[in-house]
């Protein structure tokens, strides 16, 4: 009995071994079939990553343009004593030509000779080569480009060519995968057949930035590689077509650091056909100035509200001056569709057919108020040149900024674009005060103070006493609040 039980208890203990044995026989079996799996699942995502090289790239090419700048001087010194001086001596300041050389990325879009870039790529060139992947050249002409899309299309003299058709951006999703096809640092002038290619995931979607003194929205954000000479080529999906336009990279470096930026191609889709006509893309405009409700602006504007887009300044003219809106007001409504951003108010407007009629409503004193604005046509960039001799200044120093009277000549300096806009000028701040910290540089216009409107320096002197508290500034950049420290 004794050994039968033991027998048993054998029996069942190599039963258990054997059940072990077999699950782990089991465990293996599966882990290698899965292996083998997302090893062939690994093979054919690489696959198709080659197969999207070999279809696109050779529509991608590269783009050489050459710009020419004038330099030299319209005055020796600011001073008009020391200038005339200086030109007793060595005679009028001279000027000076000098070439310089862009180089950028392109995607052809039709088997003619239409090819896509960035606008930034080609931006006052006298001329543009074209060299494709197989090692052909071509003069371009630009036959349409849109400053405030980045977008340009330029046109070489040739047929048969390979292009890359365009896909849709309007179902792209964070997470997928993005292909960047171009020509990083100008590879292509130095005998690389092919364009370079590298992988990466959509990592954003309707990214709003700001890059140099240019706006860009509704950006499509990737980490995919981009690098200097990378704009104008294209972003494409798994199937090959192309989702976006990379225009911009975020970078400290000067290189890739992870975060880049392609013009939807959805976009993209809506002006190409004007720009290969030569045609102007009109985008609408009322002639406001926005920016954002701090909590410290609205707390001195006694305003509690939560979004909303602050007017800070109103074209003179424009059609929101002729409804009767005004420097302070909040817009809270456009239409039917509430305001929450700032952006959110000027992409409604831009976006807006030129000519229609729009209901804004906005906050005024503490009352909500309505208006009708009709979109105009938001102007072009104003590009002329004007001279401005030399003018004295007079400064004074208040709140650890210098201070003087604004002049055409100090307006051009500072590229100051606000025409109409009187005031005083920040010629100096001092690294480390708290006009520094809050963003005043030199160049900033001042013209008003807790509400008082400062028309010059006389007028700042009197008003500036009174005022050592907290303070209220309106400025050609917004509204802010001094004194708080």
């Amino acid at each position: 009995m004794k050994n039968g039980g033991c027998n048993d208890f054998n029996r069942g203990k190599r039963l258990r071994y054997v059940f072990a044995f077999s699950m782990l026989l089991v465990c293996l079996a599966v882990i290698i079939v899965f292996a083998g799996c997302g090893l062939r699942d690994a093979e054919k995502l690489q696959s198709c990553f080659s197969k999207v090289a070999d279809k696109v790239g050779p529509a991608v090419v590269s783009i050489s343009s050459t710009q020419i700048f004038v330099m030299g001087h319209e005055r020796y010194h600011e001073d008009p004593l020391l200038d005339r001086f200086f030109r007793m001596l060595y005679g009028n300041p001279q000027e000076w030509e000098y070439k310089s050389k862009g180089l950028g990325s392109g995607v052809i879009i039709s088997p003619d000779g239409y090819i896509l870039t960035c606008s930034h790529v080609v931006d006052k060139a006298v001329e543009i080569e074209v060299t494709l992947p197989d090692g052909r050249r071509f003069p371009g002409v630009v036959k349409g480009k849109d400053v405030y899309s980045d977008l340009a299309v330029i046109k070489i003299d040739a047929a048969g060519l390979p292009y890359a058709k365009m896909g849709k951006s309007e179902n792209l999703k964070t997470g997928q995968w993005a292909i960047a096809i171009g020509n990083p640092f100008g590879f292509a002038f130095l005998n690389a057949r092919e364009p370079t290619v590298t992988v990466g995931v959509i990592s954003a979607l309707n990214r709003d930035i700001a890059a140099g003194n240019k706006y860009f929205g509704d950006l499509i954000q990737t980490d995919a590689a981009i690098n200097k000479g990378n704009s104008g080529g294209p972003l494409v999906n798994l199937k090959g077509e192309i989702i976006g336009i990379n225009t911009v990279i975020f970078s400290h470096s000067g290189g890739h650091e992870g975060i880049s930026f392609a013009v939807p191609a959805n976009r993209a889709k809506e002006i190409v056909p004007r720009l290969m006509e030569g045609k102007e893309i009109e985008y609408g405009w009322i002639g406001v100035w926005l920016q954002s409700v701090t909590a410290d602006i609205a707390l001195k504007l006694d305003y509690s509200v939560k979004g909303g887009a602050l007017i800070w300044h109103i074209d003179s003219g424009s059609p929101a001056d002729k409804a009767g809106l005004r420097k302070g007001d909040i817009v809270i409504g456009f239409d039917a569709k509430k305001i929450e951003l700032t952006q959110q108010l000027g992409d409604l407007i831009m976006f807006s057919k030129v000519g229609t009629s729009h209901k804004l409503t906005f906050l005024r004193m503490g009352k909500i108020m309505e208006a009708d604005v009709v979109i105009g046509k938001k102007p072009g960039t104003d590009e002329s040149k004007t001279s401005y001799s030399a003018e004295p200044l007079r400064t004074v120093s208040w709140r650890d900024m210098e201070i003087s009277d604004i002049s055409p000549a100090l307006k051009k300096r500072y590229n100051i674009d606000i025409g109409d806009m009187n005031g005083i000028l920040v010629l100096r701040v001092r690294p480390g005060s708290e006009a520094y910290k809050k963003g005043i540089v030199p160049g900033l216009i001042i013209d008003e103070i807790n509400g008082v409107e400062i028309a010059d320096l006389q007028s700042f002197l009197s008003v500036a006493d009174s005022n050592q508290g907290k303070t209220l500034l309106h400025t050609n950049k917004g509204y802010l609040v001094l004194g708080g420290e």
